[in-house]
C-alpha cells in the first residue's frame, strides 16, 4: 500500500479519470495510476462527516417533503431513544409520537433519496451488532453504521464531474486510504510496476 505524496493528491482531481464496471475509479498519477473503490470511498467520506457532526453536536439536515412515521418494537424504540441526541447531531429530525412511533421530519444531507424507514432500521441494526459502552465508541459505532447504510455507490454510473468530486472529498478526509473497518479504499500502481509486468528492459 503506497501513501500518495501531497504533490500527487493536490492536483489529482484535475487529471483524467474513468470508471471501471461502475465499481472502481481509475485516475492518472504522475508516477502511475490509482484505483479507487467508489463504494468504500463514499463510506470513508460519510463516516468522517458523521464523526465531525457528532463531535460538534450538530450536523446538516434536509427536511422531508412528506414526513413519514415509523413504528418500532419495544427494544428498538428504547435503543433509539437512548441515542436520539446523537441521531439529532448527525442530522436526523425525529419527533416521538404516541406509543413506540416516531415521525421522521428530516434526514442527514448525505442520505439523498434514501428510504427513511430503511435507513433508521439499518442504523439500529448496526448499533445492535456492535454496541460500545463508552461515548467515544458509541460515536464511532453510529458513524460506522451511518457510513455503511449510506455507502451505496457500488454499481452506480458516475459522470466525470461526480468522479472528480468523490476523489476531492476522499482526499480531504483525514484517513483516505482505509474504510472505518480497515479495508483498503484505493490501490496505487507505479509505472515501474507496469514496466516490470510488461518485461520492459
Amino acid at each position: 500500500q503506497h501513501v500518495l505524496p501531497m504533490r500527487e493528491t493536490a492536483d489529482l482531481g484535475a487529471r483524467p479519470v474513468c470508471q471501471l464496471h461502475s465499481l472502481y475509479i481509475l485516475a492518472q498519477l504522475r508516477t502511475g495510476f490509482v484505483v479507487i473503490d467508489q463504494q468504500r470511498a463514499h463510506e470513508r467520506i460519510v463516516y468522517e462527516r458523521a464523526m465531525r457532526s457528532l463531535e460538534k453536536g450538530q450536523g446538516a439536515s434536509q427536511a422531508q417533503l412528506f414526513p413519514v412515521s415509523i413504528e418500532l418494537n419495544a427494544a428498538d424504540h428504547a435503543l433509539l431513544m437512548g441515542i436520539l441526541p446523537e441521531l439529532t447531531a448527525m442530522g436526523f429530525q425525529l419527533e416521538p409520537l404516541s406509543g413506540r412511533s416516531l415521525a421522521v421530519n428530516g434526514l442527514p444531507t448525505d442520505s439523498g433519496d434514501e428510504d427513511p424507514v430503511k435507513l433508521i432500521e439499518q442504523l439500529l441494526e448496526q448499533v445492535k451488532n456492535e454496541r460500545g459502552t463508552l461515548k467515544a465508541e458509541r460515536h464511532a459505532t453510529l458513524a460506522r453504521g451511518m457510513a455503511r447504510s449510506l455507502a451505496n455507490n457500488s454499481g452506480k454510473q458516475l459522470g466525470s464531474a461526480e468522479m472528480h468530486d468523490l476523489i476531492d472529498r476522499l482526499f480531504a478526509c483525514e484517513m483516505p486510504y482505509f474504510t472505518p473497518g480497515g479495508k483498503p479504499v484505493l490501490i496505487t500502481y507505479t509505472l515501474q510496476e507496469l514496466d516490470e509486468r510488461f518485461e520492459r528492459g
